[in-house]
């Protein structure tokens, strides 16, 4: 293993690290614009490349399904999307799914966030739990009391809407609207509209981690929490706690840039399995996608490295946000790749 140091404008770069052909960085960019700045950058000949005419069409289209505002790491089925991606360029056909995309959530999940709403709702009425779930929940929630009864009718409403429509509808920002018009000097309302507010959150918050969320919510509700950091999404804020949370995203993510870079730098199934064998199986699935492709080899570095770059992009921007103290050393070294 070689270490080479190395200055970049983007990343101030140190330990880089080489081998079988797989060049790694860590990367030092703790500034979400600079970020930016490099995903600007590195699309721009790409993205001329991809509106030649020589493009088969069906490039082009998976060229507007990668990574984006919209489809972002912290959306529920992240790695469905990028799996979508990856099998598009496999099977030379655009495979356009909602996974990992705003108003995308999996039927566990909203399933739980009914049974959450029809929980509280038992509670507001009185009845006896039904279950072990419905018992817990009632646990949280205690003592009743009118701001509490007040708020728990604004989490059944808002929850038992946002399983229905799953994005922000009309409907559901009206209803919205009208529980920020009744807060007045109940200050459990105050607390879960802190921020985006419980409904804004729900949706803008992409489906990542939220029934644990709205754990946090019941907790206000309950008087037992006043801390609202959980319940802030904007500017991907959701995203703190991500490496600690959800390591496995993480990890799936960090293993396809792994593998794309591989392709791309001309390294071998071998040298995965040499250098990278807790990735091993996450960077050879994204490897040989890209390797049983039929696209002519020129194209397919184009649209291959506009994957890595939207990809590699959204996992920085996870860096950027998460608690520095919960990441582990490994997790700052990503591949790298020649523009």
């Amino acid at each position: 293993m070689k270490y080479i140091i190395t200055f970049v404008a983007f990343f101030v770069m140190t330990s880089q690290l080489i081998a079988g052909g797989m060049p790694m960085e860590e990367n030092k960019i703790w500034q979400k614009d600079e970020n930016g700045k490099w995903q600007e950058k590195a699309l721009k000949e790409i993205n001329k490349k991809l509106e030649s005419n020589t493009i088969p069409v069906w490039v082009k289209d998976v060229s507007a399904i990668m990574p984006d505002w919209g489809f972002e790491i912290h959306c529920k089925r992240w790695i469905e999307g990028l799996d979508a991606v990856l099998y598009s360029i496999r099977d030379g056909y655009c495979y356009r799914t909602p996974f990992g995309r705003y108003g995308d959530n999996t039927a566990t999940s909203l399933n739980k966030i009914e049974n959450m709403a029809n929980a509280v709702d038992s509670w507001i009425k009185g009845e006896k739990p039904g279950n072990k779930f419905e018992k817990s929940i009632h646990e949280i929630l205690g003592e009743k009391e009118k701001k509490r009864i007040e708020a728990a009718n604004c989490f059944v409403e808002i929850t038992r809407s946002y399983v229905v429509e799953q994005e922000p509808t009309d409907t559901f920002n009206d209803l919205g609207e009208k529980w920020r018009r009744q807060v007045g000097s109940n200050d459990l309302l105050k607390l879960i509209f802190s921020g985006k507010g419980l409904d804004s959150g729900l949706c803008d918050g992409g489906g990542f981690w939220v029934e644990e969320r709205l754990f946090s919510t019941l907790r206000i509700i309950a008087g037992k929490q006043t801390d609202v950091q959980d319940l802030i999404v904007s500017d991907n804020y959701q995203l703190r706690h991500v490496f600690r949370d959800d390591r496995e995203r993480m990890m799936i993510t960090k293993g396809y840039l792994i593998g794309i870079a591989a392709y791309l730098n001309g390294s071998s199934i071998a040298d995965i399995r040499q250098r990278f064998p807790e990735f091993a199986g996450y960077a050879i699935k994204a490897y040989t996608c890209l390797s049983k492709s039929k696209l002519n080899e020129d194209d397919k570095k184009t649209i291959a490295k506009k994957l890595f770059i939207t990809t590699k992009y959204w996992y920085v921007r996870a860096l950027i946000i998460s608690v520095k103290d919960e990441l582990q050393r490994e997790d700052k070294f990503l591949p790298k790749i020649k523009l």
